[in-house]
């Protein structure tokens, strides 16, 4: 057996109700498969459980992996053509397994991480804005 490199994941998919979920890559056998833990903690070939689909890097896999709430921090969008803008609360940032932070944003009924140009404005920050900006 080969020790996986980290940050490798076997992707499976639900025999029931769509979706998937993701188990770690923890090693490779001796013809190239992937290993991965079983529900009892052995090692076992990835494609022997049930809806193996692929094995894939974590952080393309699932690029998601934590998540702190907004807390006062809000988006200044500017629109390039007429110079209008608006501010739109941040209800939290989303973080990739590499550290990498982005704001989410409400778009109706769903949250999406913010896009487009926009500027993080800090919570309490308005009047030292609107001093620096008036």
């Amino acid at each position: 057996m080969i020790p996986a490199n980290p940050g490798l994941v076997a992707r499976f998919e639900h025999e029931k109700g769509g979706g998937h979920y993701f188990k770690r890559v923890e090693a490779w056998d001796e013809d190239g498969w992937a290993m991965v833990a079983n529900d009892d903690g052995y090692l076992v070939r990835a494609d022997s459980i049930a809806g193996f689909a692929a094995v894939a890097e974590e952080s393309k896999a699932d690029p998601h992996i934590g998540f702190i709430a907004g807390q006062g921090w809000r988006l200044k969008y500017t629109n390039r053509e007429t110079g209008r803008t608006w501010t739109e609360p941040v209800i939290g940032f989303a973080f990739t397994a590499d550290g990498c932070g982005v704001p989410v944003e409400q778009s109706g009924a769903v949250a999406r991480p913010a896009e487009g140009d926009y500027q993080l404005i800090l919570p309490g920050m308005d009047d030292e804005l609107k001093a620096l900006f008036p």
